[in-house]
């Protein structure tokens, strides 16, 4: 295995604007319905960064290439099992096709996630290059969920 290139770095305050935009980056290539503002998902990042939440930058050097949004659990039916349940995780669109996905989940999971036997990721049915980045760093399917619009 080559080296690592990525770095992370945990998310200051300081990030929130850059971590907003890429969220609604994130947004936008994901096909998600999420009205916000660049304002209001940076009010919401702040939210996460002061929670039990975490915030990863991934780094190349001094350059940022995407972040991380995550969260450890107790597993559903086994309490002593930890899982992970990353909310976004998100390579800038002029780094993607690099490698850096798969290097940050490598990452995370060697660095952040050592101890965790489940990470689990939501992926909007409509994002297939989505579901075919998690496929590809080993993720399988495991559960749909269904909406009805009534209004």
């Amino acid at each position: 295995m080559p080296p690592m290139t990525l770095t992370l770095r945990g998310a200051l305050e300081s990030d929130l604007p850059i971590l907003a935009q890429m969220n609604k980056q994130l947004i936008d290539d994901e096909g998600s319905l999420n009205p916000m503002t660049i304002s209001e998902l940076e009010d919401r990042m702040r939210v996460w960064l002061l929670s039990d939440w975490h915030i990863d930058l991934l780094c190349k050097d001094t350059e940022i290439v995407g972040y991380a949004l995550y969260q450890f659990r107790d597993n559903t039916y086994y309490k002593v099992e930890r899982e992970v349940y990353v909310r976004q995780f998100f390579i800038t669109s002029d780094h993607r096709m690099m490698g850096f996905g798969r290097e940050g989940i490598n990452l995370l999971k060697e660095t952040r996630f050592p101890d965790v036997k489940t990470i689990i990721v939501d992926v909007l049915v409509n994002n297939h290059r989505g579901m075919s980045f998690w496929q590809q760093v080993g993720f399988a399917p495991y559960q749909t969920t269904m909406k009805l619009h009534t209004k």
